[in-house]
């Protein structure tokens, strides 16, 4: 069976981190732009709609909000199953703090993406203690709109029942979400929302692979092995790898058991509002094991400690987007160049916008400080974006496309180094250093 895509279409915000004022974010192509060069592969959500980018990266001096984006990918994380908590306070809300208006104002939040063939647009307003408005569209239909508590539905799916029981929890609890309350509900389509926010967006982190990843690979050797030859295509040395199962014995099984138990007695005690789910201590470990081609002809296995964290770094992105590239994914990276060569960085970045390769429609979202991809044959105009931190501290998101004047054989990397479009670091003249040292 064919899976559904899920793919990302708009952010917009306003009053998060630095970013005080509404900023907008598009992860569709600028029409425009459709026809600069045409193995850019645009990923098709619906007839009449804009394509999706398969890359979007975002460029910015240091402390400039870069990461704090990416954050808006996990804040719909922080909203959901706030029913089972007891909060003093919403934790998505971390308003702008450098004037006084800004830390008491609500904040937004909007993501419109595509999902089992429908366009879903979700829109949140909220302060530190309460939904203020949470408004449900699907293919332009709104489903439901919640106004200060007050929800006036349009779905005939929803029963009285369902709503019965949703009104007199948001009367009690204002800080819970009406798509958590119809998920609980178990009503379709409000299910797999919820899915999407809580399981669709991948982050990944420099050398780290989720156990259930090598669990899936561990039972799945011709994708190894795919990725085997990948691996020797960019000649890093290794032939190929393995994942060892490690059986776990009993005694270190119970240890760890007895361990949480101890730290979810203490954690529960001090902070009411935290639950933690029940706790299965793992019955194996799952390892990876490298190996080399010696000068003999032999191959030779090296272990994690004894590979270079570049090596590692690699393979990790390579092991967590392959499957996407075949079913799709939505991929969060904060400077995907670390620890990487600029010329992998390239080929990472080539193979999500190259048809032949992301067949299953896979996005990746990142930040980089790494200037060889302004390149007019890697990334479109409309996959490239600054962020720009002004002198009060307000940081603002814009695209490359957003200058009107740059033709098709403008020098990106040229421009942004020269300060064209903002968002690099503002040094000063390296002769007052001189004269502090002096001093």
């Amino acid at each position: 069976m064919k899976k559904e895509r899920s793919n990302i279409i708009r952010i917009s915000f306003s009053n998060h981190f630095s970013f005080k004022d509404e900023n907008h974010i598009l992860f569709s192509e600028e029409t425009r732009f459709s026809s600069q060069k045409e193995f850019w592969n645009l990923i098709e959500t619906k007839e009449d709609e804009d394509k999706v980018l398969p890359v979007s990266i975002f460029y910015g001096a240091n402390a400039s909000g870069k990461s704090k984006l990416l954050s808006l990918f996990l804040k719909m994380k922080q909203f959901l199953n706030n029913s089972e908590k007891n909060l003093s306070k919403l934790s998505a809300y971390v308003p702008f703090i450098l004037d006084e208006e800004s830390k008491s104002k609500d904040s937004l939040l909007e993501f419109e993406f595509f999902l089992d063939k429908k366009i879903i647009i979700y829109k949140l307003i909220f302060n530190k203690q309460i939904i203020k408005t949470e408004t449900l569209t699907s293919n332009n239909k709104i489903l439901y709109n919640r106004e200060n508590g007050n929800i006036v539905y349009e779905d005939s799916d929803i029963s009285n029942y369902d709503k019965d029981y949703i009104k007199d929890t948001i009367s009690k609890r204002q800080d819970v979400l009406v798509l958590e309350l119809l998920t609980k509900r178990n009503i379709i389509p409000y299910t797999r929302i919820h899915k999407f926010f809580n399981k669709c967006f991948i982050f990944c982190n420099e050398f780290q692979i989720p156990d259930n990843r090598l669990v899936e690979l561990y039972n799945n050797k011709r994708e190894i092995n795919k990725i085997s030859q990948w691996l020797n295509s960019i000649d890093l040395g290794i032939s190929r790898f393995e994942i060892e199962q490690i059986k776990i014995d009993e005694e270190t099984q119970s240890l760890n058991k007895e361990l949480f138990d101890i730290f979810n007695k203490k954690i529960t005690a001090k902070f009411k509002s935290v639950q933690i789910e029940n706790f299965e201590p793992p019955k194996y470990d799952y390892q990876l094991k490298y190996y080399h081609i010696g000068k003999d002809g032999n191959e030779y296995p090296l272990s994690n400690n004894q590979e270079s964290d570049g090596t590692l770094a690699f393979l990790s992105k390579i092991i967590m987007f392959y499957p996407a590239f075949i079913n799709g994914g939505i991929f969060i990276c904060d400077e995907i160049e670390r620890s990487l060569h600029p010329i992998l960085v390239k080929r990472l970045v080539q193979a999500f916008n190259n048809p032949k390769i992301n067949k299953g429609g896979a996005q990746l979202i990142c930040t980089t400080h790494d200037v060889n991809l302004l390149k007019s044959d890697i990334l479109r105009r409309d996959e490239i974006w600054f962020i720009e931190k002004d002198i009060s501290g307000v940081s603002t998101v814009y695209p490359l496309s957003s200058f009107k004047d740059i033709r098709n054989n403008y020098d990106y990397e040229s421009g942004y180094l020269k300060g064209r479009f903002g968002a690099i670091p503002f040094l000063g003249d390296i002769r007052e250093l001189e004269k502090l040292m002096d001093e």
